[in-house]
């Protein structure tokens, strides 16, 4: 059942990234994987509701860590409210 509700998580119109990001950690820590980085990491990049950040990481995508995915997501996120 976690891996379901992993799987189908998406960040939410109106939540800020970082609730999003925090959300898809627990997800993943229920998944008693080793690399619940890369879960992570791949979610970001797949499921980030700015097309800017998806476009952005897989741009990167051979050599995005999960901590650049993050940096990614809350710049583009400070960009958005700063209008």
């Amino acid at each position: 059942m976690a891996a379901v509700k992993f799987d189908r998580r998406r960040q939410l119109q109106g939540e800020t990234f970082d609730s999003f990001v925090t959300d898809l950690k627990l997800l993943a820590r229920g998944l008693d994987m080793i690399e619940s980085n890369k879960l992570v990491r791949n979610a970001i990049a797949c499921k980030s509701l700015d097309e800017r950040v998806r476009q952005r990481c897989l741009e990167k995508s051979k050599n995005l860590t999960l901590e650049m995915a993050i940096d990614i997501g809350r710049m583009f996120e400070a960009t958005k409210d700063g209008m």
